[in-house]
């Protein structure tokens, strides 16, 4: 079995127990203010793998299985998992850096891994066409980055809704 359908099974699983039980989410997700305080660390990994509801957790399966089951192919597992991982990682530490003396910040979701993700695999297979679900067409992959990257300043700009459009960067 791959690891990115791995992942994204474990992601199933443990989105699908916090739905149900508010203190699993509670204990997955970053909350900066009580890592720095309790030395939470490992929930800059594990609020990647819990999801708000179940539309954001569709969203970034769907999103995840297009762009990470592809990549894995192209890299290899061990390299995957480090541009996964990495950029988990990554979108993690400016929500740290901001927000650990906020007591009411909290962030959870794969939309960073997934971007990582995302954007490896442009990189990597700059010629490829991204096809969205309302058009017939795909758009070449490095205008759909930047079409995804427009969207995504706009939208952290706007800040009218509760997704944490930052960790896309």
């Amino acid at each position: 079995m791959s690891v990115a359908i791995l992942i994204l099974l474990v992601m199933f699983a443990l989105s699908i127990i916090a739905f149900e039980k508010p203190a699993f989410r509670e204990a997955l997700l970053l909350h900066p203010y009580r890592v720095v305080r309790e030395n939470r660390y490992h929930t800059l990994l594990t609020s990647g793998f819990v999801h708000n509801d179940w539309l954001h957790l569709i969203f970034n399966a769907v999103t995840f299985y297009f762009f990470a089951v592809p990549l894995e192919q192209l890299v290899g597992a061990e390299f995957f998992l480090l541009i996964y991982f990495g950029s988990l990682l990554a979108s993690s530490i400016p929500d740290m850096l901001m927000e650990w003396r906020n007591p009411t910040f909290r962030t959870l979701g794969a939309s960073g891994a997934i971007s990582g993700a995302m954007f490896a695999f442009i990189l990597h297979a700059p010629s490829s066409k991204i096809s969205l679900f309302l058009l017939p067409i795909g758009i070449p992959a490095p205008i759909f980055a930047v079409l995804y990257l427009a969207y995504t300043y706009y939208a952290s700009k706007q800040g009218i809704d509760n997704i944490n459009h930052n960790a896309h960067w």
